[in-house]
């Protein structure tokens, strides 16, 4: 059965078919849907977009920028100090003795 669908207030005089129902509809009242590229559907037979057909997450980056790295201080060669901390303020000296390491505390001269 043929129906008139009235064009005033729209912005084409087109007709178009809904891909799914096949109802009249102006052009204007269709939309492409998007779960399937290429069907023009009316908003009762729109899709919500499928969120798993996005991309994949970027993975980030997480490593520190600057690492240490793993080699123990016994490996260290004997008669090396490390002195930590500042001028005048309490320290830690760490030092060597035949390869094995010792903790010295003192101030910094």
């Amino acid at each position: 059965m043929s129906e008139w669908l009235d064009p005033s207030g729209h912005t084409t005089y087109g007709i178009g078919l809904c891909d799914r129902c096949h109802e009249k509809f102006p052009l204007d009242q269709l939309f492409p849907d998007p779960n399937s590229p290429g069907l023009r559907v009316c908003f009762a037979d729109l899709d919500v977009y499928d969120p798993y057909r996005l991309p994949a997450r970027q993975t980030e980056n997480i490593a520190l920028p600057f690492t240490r790295p793993d080699s123990p201080l016994t490996d260290v060669r004997p008669g090396t100090a490390f002195v930590l901390g500042e001028e005048n303020s309490p320290i830690f000296v760490l030092a060597t003795e035949d390869g094995k390491a010792l903790q010295v505390e003192g101030l910094v001269t």
